[in-house]
């Protein structure tokens, strides 16, 4: 009876121990890495690694180490890094105690390591590699080795250089002309600043695609070799444009440049075109206003349209309008020289005739023109009134029944005239 109760009393001791070693030989988990790493930096910078390793394993760790993969780093990314701690032991002080290398379950581990990137690394990603090595198991030696690699990305974020766009021009506008479309040349002005401390390189200007029909130069040429930290330049940027119908159109200035290591930076700017009708309609209005006779309302509508066509440098118009206002003031004047000569005052006749001739000529009218030199010649050559006042004198003077007809054909072909010119244009 006494040895029954000894062996049962051995066993009781030798219980844990021979659980924790068929625990041995089950599979492990793995153990837990957390990392917190930032996910980008600017040049210059420190890359602060914190690192927890927690033995969720179930059993043992030994001769565990965690450290920094550097070589697996690019070459070209390793050398704007500087490392100042990459490797660590889990349980070190423990082996300076001269006790066992050894961390229990459930037992963990704060590391951190540091990095730094300096003034001239790139805006790349730099891939980061933390290694856990460890060995599993009950026993020190014998024990299952262990190796796991987990990746972290740091993006270097490089916000210089930075140039500044600025336009000169808010809006442009334009005004119609025949068939309700417009088209026109005009120029915007342009700043680049460089407000940073580094050099902008490769400073290209260029003029978005535009769903509209439009041509453009820029000056100075494009693109620049760099603008120094600080400097600015100014140009002009000169814009024609096709035939445009009315409405608002958004034309976008791009600007493009790059740092020292290649990278693209991109900022825009923009300006409208506004294309209205309000001239055209004026000119319409003044063509009716001196189909029907009411002269001063056609001056006063053609005047309004030029302004507005000389605004925008729309000469073609601006031209057309002019010649209207001289051909009204030619007929206006003729009038008054056709009253001079009924009324007997030759000289003023003469005089009169010769300006409404003038204007026809600057209206390019030369039915006009041709009818005042024949008035004025015939003055000339008959200076002397009839007796009977212009009823049936003798000569060769205009008589009241010549100016009459005279006045009939001229506003007859000042009217087509107008038609005429109008179809053409």
């Amino acid at each position: 009876m006494r040895k029954f109760l000894i062996i049962i009393l051995a066993l009781l001791i030798m219980l844990p121990a021979t659980t924790e070693m068929l625990a041995a030989d089950d599979p492990y988990e793995e153990p837990t890495i957390t990392v917190e790493v930032p996910s980008s930096i600017t040049p210059n910078s420190d890359i602060s690694i914190k690192i927890n390793i927690k033995n969720t394993t179930g059993t043992r760790m030994w001769r565990s180490k965690v450290y920094i993969d550097t070589i697996s780093i690019p070459s070209n990314i390793r050398q704007y890094l500087e490392f100042f701690e990459t490797e660590e032991y889990l349980t070190r002080h423990l082996v300076i105690q001269g006790l066992k290398d050894v961390l229990y379950p459930d037992e963990e581990v704060d590391l951190a390591f540091r990095i730094k990137a300096n003034s001239q690394i790139p805006a790349v990603t730099i891939p980061i590699y933390i290694v856990l090595e460890t060995e599993i198991g009950l026993c020190e030696e014998g024990c299952a080795p262990y190796r796991r690699t987990v990746e972290y990305e740091v993006v270097v974020i490089r916000d210089d250089p930075n140039l500044f766009l600025e336009l000169d021009l808010d809006e442009a506008r334009l005004n119609v002309g025949d068939c309700y479309i417009a088209k026109g040349n005009f120029t915007v002005g342009h700043t680049i600043e460089n407000t940073s401390q580094t050099t902008a390189f490769n400073v290209n200007l260029s003029v978005a695609n535009s769903e509209i029909p439009l041509s453009t130069t820029i000056t100075p040429q494009m693109p620049l070799a760099n603008i120094k930290p600080g400097n600015s330049t100014t140009g002009l940027i000169y814009v024609a444009t096709g035939n445009l119908s009315p409405g608002t159109y958004t034309i976008t200035v791009d600007l493009s440049y790059r740092d020292y290591y290649g990278k693209a930076f991109y900022t825009s700017d923009t300006f409208k075109i506004v294309v209205v009708s309000t001239a055209y309609e004026l000119l319409e209005e003044g063509e009716l206003y001196l189909l029907s006779c009411s002269y001063q309302n056609a001056i006063s509508a053609f005047e309004s349209a030029m302004a507005l066509y000389e605004e925008v440098d729309y000469q073609e118009l601006a031209e057309r309008c002019y010649r209207r206002i001289e051909l009204i003031n030619g007929i206006i004047l003729f009038k008054q020289a056709q009253s001079y000569y009924h009324l007997g005052d030759y000289e003023s006749a003469s005089d009169t005739y010769a300006l409404s001739k003038q204007h026809y000529e600057n209206a390019n009218d030369c039915t006009g023109t041709s009818l005042c030199q024949d008035a004025i010649n015939a003055i000339e050559n008959n200076p002397t009134p009839p007796a009977n006042g212009g009823n049936g004198g003798h000569g060769g003077g205009l008589t009241t029944l010549d100016l009459s007809l005279v006045l009939v054909i001229i506003v007859l072909a000042g009217v087509v005239v107008i038609l005429l010119v109008g179809k053409r244009r």
